[in-house]
């Protein structure tokens, strides 16, 4: 749709063209990432062959947009023995998913993945430098 509309504004000699361009290649990036997030997915067999820490160090990397977003991955006393195979697959898919919707509602430029874990216990976090929610929407919905 935005090549189209700078198209359209080739033909009416509109000075707009650059924006709808940039929001294409934008968009094109994002496309991008969110394939190999979703190919990463499909893959059931990363963490059987190479463990969480590295689907996640994957789908981390697969993340980035160039000039857009920046993604970082920290493990840390994370023992791969430590959790079930289900489990380690619950992460990766609460890990994908929460990156996902923080690209789809927040924008963010920065977002951070954190593997922790101490003894039995074990720590998924993902923090992003978002737009986050409106408190006041946040306060009416409850």
């Amino acid at each position: 749709m935005q090549l189209f509309a700078s198209m359209e504004d080739l033909e009416t000699e509109e000075n707009d063209r650059r924006g709808y361009i940039e929001r294409a290649n934008e968009l094109a990036h994002f496309g991008l990432a969110e394939a190999r997030r979703s190919a990463l997915s499909l893959r059931s067999d990363i963490i059987e062959d190479s463990g969480l820490v590295y689907a996640l160090q994957m789908l981390v990397e697969r993340s980035n947009i160039p000039g857009r977003l920046r993604c970082n991955f920290s493990a840390k006393g994370f023992r791969e023995e430590t959790l079930s195979l289900t489990a380690e697959q619950d992460l990766l898919r609460i890990a994908q998913e929460a990156i996902s919707n923080a690209l789809r509602h927040a924008r963010p430029t920065i977002i951070s993945v954190w593997l922790k874990g101490e003894q039995s216990l074990v720590t998924l976090e993902i923090r992003d430098n978002g737009t986050g929610i409106d408190r006041v929407r946040l306060e009416n919905e409850e």
